[in-house]
Protein backbone atom coordinates (compact mmCIF):
# COMPACT_ATOMS: atom_id res chain seq x y z
CA UNK A 1 0.00 0.00 0.00
CA UNK A 2 1.42 3.56 -1.27
CA UNK A 3 0.16 6.21 1.41
CA UNK A 4 0.81 9.93 -0.11
CA UNK A 5 2.15 11.66 3.42
CA UNK A 6 1.98 15.73 3.85
CA UNK A 7 4.45 17.40 6.58
CA UNK A 8 5.66 20.86 7.78
CA UNK A 9 9.24 21.42 8.42
CA UNK A 10 11.51 24.25 8.76
CA UNK A 11 14.62 25.20 6.82
CA UNK A 12 16.83 28.30 7.40
CA UNK A 13 14.29 30.30 9.15
CA UNK A 14 11.14 29.52 6.87
CA UNK A 15 8.40 26.65 7.22
CA UNK A 16 7.82 24.42 3.94
CA UNK A 17 5.44 22.02 3.17
CA UNK A 18 6.67 18.17 2.09
CA UNK A 19 4.95 15.83 0.17
CA UNK A 20 6.15 12.10 0.20
CA UNK A 21 5.30 8.72 -0.41
CA UNK A 22 5.42 5.81 2.39
CA UNK A 23 5.07 2.41 0.82
CA UNK A 24 4.21 -0.65 2.96
CA UNK A 25 6.55 -3.90 3.02
CA UNK A 26 3.96 -5.92 2.38
CA UNK A 27 3.18 -3.84 -1.17
CA UNK A 28 4.95 -6.80 -3.78
CA UNK A 29 4.79 -4.17 -6.71
CA UNK A 30 6.78 -1.11 -5.08
CA UNK A 31 9.86 -0.69 -3.18
CA UNK A 32 9.28 -0.27 0.38
CA UNK A 33 10.15 2.98 2.36
CA UNK A 34 9.54 6.97 1.98
CA UNK A 35 10.58 8.50 -0.99
CA UNK A 36 10.13 12.26 -1.46
CA UNK A 37 7.66 14.02 -4.31
CA UNK A 38 7.47 17.31 -3.98
CA UNK A 39 8.32 20.50 -1.52
CA UNK A 40 5.90 23.36 -1.62
CA UNK A 41 4.50 22.52 -4.74
CA UNK A 42 7.89 22.44 -6.41
CA UNK A 43 9.91 19.28 -7.37
CA UNK A 44 13.69 18.35 -6.86
CA UNK A 45 14.81 20.37 -10.02
CA UNK A 46 13.29 23.45 -8.91
CA UNK A 47 15.09 23.87 -5.22
CA UNK A 48 17.73 24.26 -3.42
CA UNK A 49 19.60 21.05 -3.59
CA UNK A 50 20.52 21.61 0.47
CA UNK A 51 16.62 22.34 1.00
CA UNK A 52 16.01 18.64 -0.97
CA UNK A 53 18.45 16.89 1.47
CA UNK A 54 17.23 18.32 4.30
CA UNK A 55 13.71 17.35 3.71
CA UNK A 56 14.40 13.85 2.46
CA UNK A 57 15.88 13.32 6.60
CA UNK A 58 13.00 14.79 8.15
CA UNK A 59 10.02 12.61 6.86
CA UNK A 60 8.53 10.87 9.15
CA UNK A 61 5.38 9.06 8.62
CA UNK A 62 4.68 8.98 12.55
CA UNK A 63 3.78 12.97 12.80
CA UNK A 64 2.75 13.61 8.97
CA UNK A 65 -0.78 13.66 7.63
CA UNK A 66 -2.53 11.61 5.18
CA UNK A 67 -4.23 13.66 2.18
CA UNK A 68 -7.61 13.36 4.64
CA UNK A 69 -6.41 14.55 7.37
CA UNK A 70 -5.09 17.45 5.44
CA UNK A 71 -8.11 17.92 3.58
CA UNK A 72 -10.53 17.24 6.90
CA UNK A 73 -8.28 20.09 8.65
CA UNK A 74 -7.55 17.55 11.63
Amino acid sequence: MIRTMYQMIYFAGAEHQIKFTDTSINDPDEMPGLQLIDIDGLDQHQVAPELWQYATKQMDPDTAMTEEELYDGR
